[in-house]
């Protein structure tokens, strides 16, 4: 028995053919006059459809075709769906601990400026407030990993 998604795309094409277990062929609907299927279907766990056309269509052209979207080869959301209580973080720890790295020699080098008692213009000082922000954010985030 197939889900919502891959039904709804497979009764919309013609040469239908189960090739296994979540797959099959189908003849592209940008081909009618084909022979065998060249395009192949396929249903992952979790409900979505993969599509791929050997003669060389893209997937809109073939949803197109057959008067489908893009979001019809997904199954429809559930509110208890604890994928969609994950929060994607803007960045992985170890990119936040390279960006802080820079920032840091930024500072390093603003300090030992400062004890070699170099004048600080107006670009150094707002170039040391970006590094202060930005240290702040990538500490803030790093605090929640």
């Amino acid at each position: 028995m197939t889900t919502e998604p891959v039904g709804r795309l497979l009764a919309r094409l013609e040469g239908v053919r189960r090739v296994g277990d979540g797959r099959w062929t189908a003849k592209s609907p940008l081909r009618p006059r084909q022979r065998t299927g060249s395009l192949s279907i396929r249903e992952l766990a979790d409900g979505r459809v993969l599509l791929h056309d050997f003669a060389g269509a893209s997937v809109d052209e073939i949803l197109r075709a057959v008067g489908l979207e893009l979001v019809d080869l997904y199954p429809p959301r559930v509110a208890d769906d604890r994928r969609l209580a994950r929060e994607r973080r803007p960045f992985t720890v170890g990119e936040a601990v390279r960006a802080l790295r820079g920032e840091l020699y930024v500072v390093w080098i603003l300090l030992a400026d400062l004890g070699d008692g170099a004048p600080i213009d107006d670009a150094t000082r707002q170039r040391a407030r970006l590094a202060r922000r930005r240290c702040e954010a990538l500490i803030e985030a790093l605090a929640h990993e």
